[in-house]
């Protein structure tokens, strides 16, 4: 069949195909070189990479054997005259300019907003009398500043912004995720990095899927990067993270214990007597104890505060916290405004992502006053939940 009879339609249907997301333009032309006419494929760069392989491709060769054209799960580079494998660099840069182009999409989305004025307003404006524009508030903090608008540059300290977002616009996040899955074919691995982890976390109310994401975006903060968490286990039932306290007296790790005794003293005194005491069963026999039990017994012993997220936090109400932008906020107002903690969680991660690696420590502390409280509304369901496996462990041991 000649290439007259190719439809560019039909390619672009096979090559979408072999790869997720679908790459969003292909483009098709033929050239003419001494009498022989040859077929043209041009991918632009896509603003969706990372594109992963779907299937499978072999050639069979005279003697039989299969060779490989294309390896399923996988995602290629172009390097020089030939397309290979990405390394472990080339995924990372991939993943990087992905979040890059969420980033510049975010940004393009925030525009100032012209308001329609009434005549009437106008022309009393235009004879010097004052007028007063209402603006709705999406708060009923009677502590929230004022907000008055006014078309006088002298007297403004700041544009009115409008920001204006749609429900693709995170998609991003959740395909970056699409192809971890597809990477780790099949194992529960999170394998793209720590920094990429952060970019996930800054979005993190954006993430979609089952209840398997949720818990494979944990395990990836506490098993490999000792990271912010605690936005996970709020959307966990509170017979998982019972599971995790049992299943904790098994575990040896310290960054991870270390997790599960900010999460015990976060639930209230009764979980954090039970683990305590579990613990202390469990290490009695020997000599010497390790040190994540010594820093639990610092916190259970730390007299005159009773406010569990100071305890897990290490902190007291009148500390001074640094952020990014070099203004300062104490933990007392941080702990009154868990929604404005949260969105300093997320401009840190980002800061954390972009390479600001000293802002670790900070992302835990605004982990525990955003998501604290959510945590600690489990609290009794998780005692319930604790009781009941225990019982079940007893009826097994006798039967």
């Amino acid at each position: 069949m000649g290439l007259e009879h190719v439809d560019p339609a039909h390619i672009t249907e096979l090559v979408n195909g072999c790869v997720f997301p679908d790459i969003p333009t292909l483009n098709y032309a033929e050239f003419k070189y001494k009498r022989r006419t040859y077929a043209i494929i041009h991918v632009p760069p896509s603003p969706l990479m990372p594109h992963v392989t779907t299937k499978q491709i072999v050639e069979m060769k005279e003697n039989n054997q299969q060779s490989i054209i294309l390896k399923k799960y996988a995602v290629y580079c172009r390097q020089g005259a030939k397309s290979d494998l990405a390394t472990p660099s080339q995924h990372h840069k991939i993943i990087l300019n992905r979040t890059e182009v969420l980033r510049s999409e975010l940004l393009s989305r925030i525009k100032e907003v012209a308001i329609p004025i009434p005549l009437a307003v106008r022309s009393a404006a235009a004879k010097g009398i004052s007028t007063t524009l209402r603006v709705a508030r999406i708060t009923d903090d009677p502590t929230a500043p004022a907000v008055r608008l006014t078309r006088s540059k002298d007297d403004a300290s700041g544009v009115f912004l409008h920001e204006e977002l749609y429900d693709g616009l995170f998609e991003g996040i959740n395909n970056v995720l699409d192809a971890n899955d597809l990477i780790a074919e099949g194992r529960n691995e999170f394998l793209l990095g720590e920094k990429v982890y952060y970019r996930i976390y800054a979005e993190r109310q954006h993430v979609t899927g089952e209840g398997r994401r949720v818990s494979l975006l944990f395990q990836t903060a506490t098993y490999q990067f000792y990271a912010p968490y605690l936005y996970w286990l709020a959307k966990m039932p509170p017979a998982e993270l019972a599971r995790i306290l049992t299943d904790s007296l098994e575990e040896e790790r310290h960054l991870y214990m270390r997790m599960v005794i900010s999460l015990a003293t976060l639930l209230g005194q009764e979980v954090s007597n039970w683990l305590f005491d579990e613990l202390d069963r469990k290490w009695r026999r020997y000599r010497q104890k390790p040190n994540y039990f010594w820093t639990f017994q610092t916190i259970r012993n730390r007299s005159g505060v009773s406010d569990v997220r100071l305890l897990a936090a290490r902190t007291t109400p009148t500390a001074s916290i640094s952020l990014p932008d070099q203004s300062r906020v104490t933990v007392k107002e941080l702990l009154s405004r868990p929604d404005q903690a949260a969105k300093y969680l997320s401009e840190v991660c980002v800061r954390i992502f972009k390479g600001d690696k000293e802002y670790k420590s900070l992302a835990r502390s605004l982990d525990i006053f955003a998501y604290a409280n959510q945590i600690l509304s489990k609290s009794k369901h998780v005692v319930d939940a604790i009781a009941d496996s225990h019982r079940k462990q007893n009826l097994n041991n006798v039967s």
